[in-house]
């Protein structure tokens, strides 16, 4: 688990607290189904964790697992959460991730966009993979928060404010000026978008 909570692992893993308890102090061998749940928490090789034989990583070499946040960032309709539990990992090609400009997941995070009007670049429900180092305001689609929304957005600076563009043209460009453009908060540049057809 590393630094993991035992709480998290748990709580992914969907086993009770007492027996996580229990595996955790060795007083009790893991059955069949909470090995396996275990291991799909942890992101480690099933086998592995039954043997201890072999790599923990065995089944992802050549995969780095980005965490997944409970947090929808709104694509035109409005979400907010103020506490961001991380739900899950995914797995992502390391060639994908170099050709992304990244060597490491560090920094990583996938999120979940709601709303149309990012449409037909980010579907509705898509997953976003967001760069939350890369908060620099430049034109570019960014996650970000205003007030108490969060959003995926076009971003670009202008002279006097920041102009949020969305691609579906059913929805008209806004300028955010004065205090209004100094509320917006960068989360992350969004690197890659994948949804289910």
């Amino acid at each position: 688990m590393g630094s993991t909570p035992q709480a998290h692992v748990r709580k992914r893993a969907d086993i009770s607290s007492t027996s996580m308890s229990l595996y955790v102090q060795g007083a009790r061998v893991p059955k069949f189904i909470d090995g396996i749940r275990l291991a799909r928490a942890l992101g480690v090789d099933p086998a592995w964790l039954a043997t201890g034989v072999g790599s923990p990583n065995a089944a992802n070499d050549g995969y780095l697992a980005v965490p997944i946040y409970d947090v929808r960032l709104a694509a035109g309709v409005a979400s907010f959460s103020d506490a961001a539990d991380q739900i899950g990992e995914m797995p992502f090609d390391r060639q994908l991730l170099r050709d992304l400009g990244r060597s490491s997941a560090e920094g990583l995070a996938v999120f979940q966009a709601e709303g149309d009007s990012m449409w037909p670049t980010i579907q509705d429900g898509a997953r976003v993979l967001t760069d939350l180092k890369d908060t620099r305001l430049r034109e570019g689609i960014f996650a970000f928060r205003t007030g108490d929304e969060l959003r995926i957005k076009r971003l670009r600076r202008l002279v006097d404010g920041i102009e949020i563009r969305s691609d579906n043209e059913r929805y008209p460009p806004e300028v955010l000026k004065g205090d209004d453009a100094d509320e917006v908060v960068i989360i992350g540049a969004v690197l890659w978008t994948g949804s289910v057809l």
